[in-house]
């Protein structure tokens, strides 16, 4: 359904900005009468993962990385999210075992030591105060003393004297924009909150305008807590959503929450479906993944909520300067919906797939909004680059290349903040002299406004580095077999490939006697 809406102009515009970018690559391809009479050429020279003599990084994928701007190396962590102060003097990054304060240029204030969620960070309006998710149900409170930030409490997303259930909602899921929720709450019958292994899993955070409320996004208990920053945290109420709530966004006036659920509304009799984490998802019964994401809106003042169907794993949310429009990245899809927030429909929806991208997708993972409202900015996490997006139009106007996965990202008068989740890759050398997994350095950009001036130049480094366009370029004659041939068509050593996927297991560890 959604596919239908993806509108031509944005396709022909990729297809317009890469073919020129990739200009050069195509004059280097052999013409017919050179493939013929061309002498046999040799192997490929052995590249290795990590540092390239000639510039960037090369990853596990086979992706360059060549972050613009000052980059700043998180040791040894991965970056989960990150958040602009209001008053836009301060950075602040959630990392897996820290949060990192910065100045706008990028220097590094100081950290503060935490045990994070998967993402989530608020500013209060104030910019005195910084609330991060943590793990097994927590939230922290990061205070400036005198120029340095330290923590100042921890507790719980769900008040425990509440109870295990406290659910405050009306049951508006159906109701349509022009009918109202009932105009005052309703209590439903206490429920158990769900959880694993204790833990309700605390994501996205947002804080109303007036600084006095925290909405947190309950992954795993598929709800929203609402607590009272005035009255001691306390919780005013627990409100029911779609599956696996993981961004939160207040409307400017403050009288809306709209949340974006990766797992979407809840299957009906029927549907195909699969557990995850302990609730049923809709599924594709084609591929098992999530079928398709919803947006949970909730009155703040009653707490009736309505739902609304969604692309697939909507990541972020944003809304316009005048607060008509709501942008929503679907990572699944590789769009966004431009979502009208008066008729809750999906006005317009944008393609971010380069038609020469080889496959890897783009995975918008977070969106920033210019001040001016003229331009988009969408971290993809497939392409690790930044698209920006020129608004009215949704045309796609260039890339500017990051880390590996760029996970979130804010702007300020034009200078750019990004934090990619994989940053470097792998690189941090263990006791025993190897690498794995946890051996992460991640990256933080400060990309300046001047640099978005060479954009087209961005363009096709983002292209180089993705390896679009390379696979259609005609295949060469006499070249030497490789593991991986640059171009399709071109031999392989291999005859087969066996994918055999065991997550954070090695080849070794389940294959190692065969």
């Amino acid at each position: 359904m959604f596919k239908s809406q993806l509108t031509r102009t944005a396709a022909l515009t990729h297809t317009a900005l890469l073919l020129s970018s990739l200009a050069p690559l195509a004059h280097a391809a052999d013409t017919p009468a050179t493939r013929s009479t061309a002498p046999a050429r040799p192997s490929a020279p052995r590249t290795v993962v990590g540092g390239q003599v000639n510039g960037g990084v090369l990853v596990s994928n086979h992706q360059i990385l060549t972050p613009l701007g000052k980059t700043f190396r998180v040791e040894g962590a991965r970056p989960k999210d990150l958040a602009l102060a209001p008053d836009g003097a301060t950075v602040a990054v959630l990392a897996q075992n820290k949060v990192l304060f910065f100045a706008p240029d990028g220097t590094l204030k100081n950290e503060v030591p935490v045990k994070a969620g998967p993402l989530g960070l608020a500013w209060t309006p104030d910019s005195r105060a910084l609330f991060a998710a943590g793990d097994n149900g927590q939230i922290y409170r990061i205070n400036n003393a005198n120029g340095t930030w330290k923590m100042e409490s921890q507790f719980p997303a769900v008040d425990p004297a509440k109870g295990a259930g406290v659910f405050t909602a009306v049951d508006a899921s159906a109701f349509e924009p022009s009918t109202p929720p009932s105009p005052s709450p309703q209590a439903s019958t206490p429920q158990a909150l769900a959880t694993r292994g204790g833990n309700v899993q605390v994501a996205g955070l947002a804080i109303s305008p007036d600084g006095r409320r925290l909405y947190a996004a309950l992954g795993i208990s598929n709800t929203v807590s609402v607590l009272d920053l005035a009255n001691n945290n306390r919780t005013l109420a627990v409100v029911r959503t779609g599956i696996a709530p993981y961004r939160l966004i207040v409307s400017p006036d403050g009288s809306t929450l709209y949340v974006a659920n990766r797992g979407g509304r809840a299957p009906l009799p029927g549907e195909a479906s699969a557990p995850s984490a302990g609730t049923s998802v809709r599924v594709d019964p084609r591929t098992d993944a999530a079928l398709r994401g919803s947006l949970s809106i909730i009155n703040t003042v009653t707490f009736g909520v309505a739902e609304v169907d969604a692309g697939r794993q909507p990541a972020d949310l944003k809304f316009s300067p005048d607060g008509s429009t709501l942008y929503v990245a679907n990572s699944d899809e590789d769009t966004v919906a431009f979502w009208d927030v008066r008729t809750r429909r999906v006005r317009r929806l944008i393609s971010l797939r380069p038609p020469l991208d080889p496959g890897f997708g783009q995975i918008p993972t977070s969106l920033a909004l210019s001040g001016d409202g003229k331009t988009l900015y969408v971290a993809c996490g497939g392409g690790n680059a930044v698209a920006a997006v020129s608004l009215p139009n949704g045309r796609i106007s260039g890339y500017l290349p990051t880390g590996w996965y760029p996970i979130a990202i804010a702007e300020k008068a034009g200078r750019l903040f990004v934090a990619s989740s994989k940053g470097y890759g792998s690189r941090v050398v263990r006791p025993n002299g190897g690498m794995n997994v946890n051996s992460t350095v991640g990256t933080v950009q400060f990309i300046e406004p001047a640099q978005h001036r060479q954009i087209a130049a961005h363009t096709r480094r983002v292209a180089l580095n993705n390896r679009w366009g390379l696979a259609e370029l005609p295949a060469r004659r006499n070249m030497q077999p490789v593991p991986i041939p640059e171009r399709a068509g071109e031999p392989s050593v291999f005859k087969h490939v066996v994918f055999i996927i065991k997550e954070n297991h090695t080849y070794d560890s389940m294959m190692g006697d065969i």
